[in-house]
């Protein structure tokens, strides 16, 4: 293939093969804007440029006796070709190309542009920490992560991580931050900026826990403090899949929802809230539990001197148990069940004490009150 002026390529496929000459030969420039081209010479050097060799994209491979690719005044590769190139004087495919005849010059083989990674970002929830994700770049060995607290300010290595995403664990609650990601080869060579993201970095959610005041039954909703919270708000919802509403804003670390029923289940969830709104945690994950009814009010006195334990009824409660023990602090066991409101132990002996707990029972069991006070009584007869 010869021009005594440029020889241009811009697409499509070329084969050039010689024994004794040059394959591709021009008294001006080569330029190879795209295609697959090969050029192979058993003697002489494979492509030879008078002037300038410019392989400004497509895949080139040179293989000649005497130089790979021989110019003059100069050779470029733009990011996004591909060169293989050899030479018998060293006969690795892709590692040198010659250069004036003899002198050999090492180049990027293989060359591509190395794209930025586009990145997103979201807060883990556990945590509030802001996490950047972004799929792979082709070629990429690893990724840099910089920070600034503005857009135009100066941004800071946070850190070179080999997968695809990063969590800024020392980033602070109510802080904006800006983000952007650069792609980096195995060879050092580094991809343009990504997009920029920023986020503003969220308070932690807190824990939560649920128990039923013993003499109410009613449900406490309790959790861990949240440092930065300025408040907290408790939603609930009467299934686990529906919608939660604020029940209540507070400054504790506990609140007693008085508004529910006996045998019912209720859903909550809590969400720490800090003074930039933009900042406040993620709703906890829900938590359950069934308001149990109240415990019975219990009093004692002696029937033809045994005891009688009586008490107030409770509403929703289909019956009531009457446990027993001979000491304050020891093993209670059911003596009675019954609907009245009130029993008189018989089986107690003559000079004992007994000592009686009282419990409501719901017809859902898990509604079952919790066990009254302790009230005690001596046997005179």
């Amino acid at each position: 293939l010869y021009a005594d002026k440029d020889i241009t390529i811009n697409g499509g496929t070329v084969e050039v093969s010689t024994y004794i000459a040059t394959s591709i030969v021009s008294y001006g420039n080569v330029i190879i804007n795209d295609g697959d081209i090969t050029a192979e010479s058993e003697d002489m050097a494979a492509i030879y440029s008078k002037y300038d060799v410019t392989v400004n994209g497509g895949n080139v491979t040179a293989i000649g006796g005497n130089g790979a690719i021989d110019y003059s005044t100069g050779f470029t590769v733009a990011e996004g070709a591909k060169i293989q190139a050899s030479t018998t004087v060293d006969g690795e495919l892709g590692e040198y190309v010659a250069a004036n005849h003899t002198t050999y010059k090492k180049i990027v083989i293989n060359a591509h542009k190395l794209t930025a990674p586009v990145i997103k970002s979201s807060s883990v929830a556990n945590t509030g920490k802001i996490k950047l994700t972004w799929a792979a770049v082709e070629g990429a060995a690893k990724y840099k992560v910089y920070r600034a607290t503005s857009k135009t300010g100066k941004y800071s290595i946070m850190k070179t991580v080999e997968g695809t995403s990063y969590i800024n664990a020392t980033a602070k609650a109510g802080t904006r931050y800006y983000y952007y990601v650069v792609s980096i080869d195995a060879n050092g060579n580094v991809s343009e900026k990504s997009n920029i993201v920023n986020r503003v970095c969220d308070l932690p959610r807190p824990t939560v826990t649920l128990s039923n005041v013993a003499s109410s039954g009613k449900i406490k909703v309790s959790w861990t403090k949240v440092d930065g919270a300025a408040k907290y708000q408790v939603y609930r919802s009467t299934t686990k899949n529906g919608t939660y509403k604020v029940q209540k804003t507070t400054t504790s670390l506990s609140w007693t929802d008085t508004n529910t029923t006996a045998g019912k289940t209720y859903y909550y969830k809590v969400k720490a809230v800090h003074s930039n709104t933009n900042a406040n945690s993620a709703l906890t994950a829900y938590k359950s539990r069934t308001c149990d009814l109240k415990r019975p009010t219990v009093s004692i006195t002696r029937s033809s001197g045994k005891p009688k334990v009586s008490w107030a009824a409770v509403s929703g409660a289909t019956k009531y148990k009457i446990y027993r023990s001979t000491s304050k602090t020891g093993t209670y066991s059911l003596v009675k069940t019954t609907t009245s409101k009130s029993w008189k132990d018989t089986t107690a002996k003559k000079g004992k004490t007994y000592y009686y707990k009282v419990v409501a029972v719901h017809k859902n069991s898990s509604a079952n009150s919790a066990y009254s006070t302790v009230k005690s009584i001596k046997c005179t007869k």
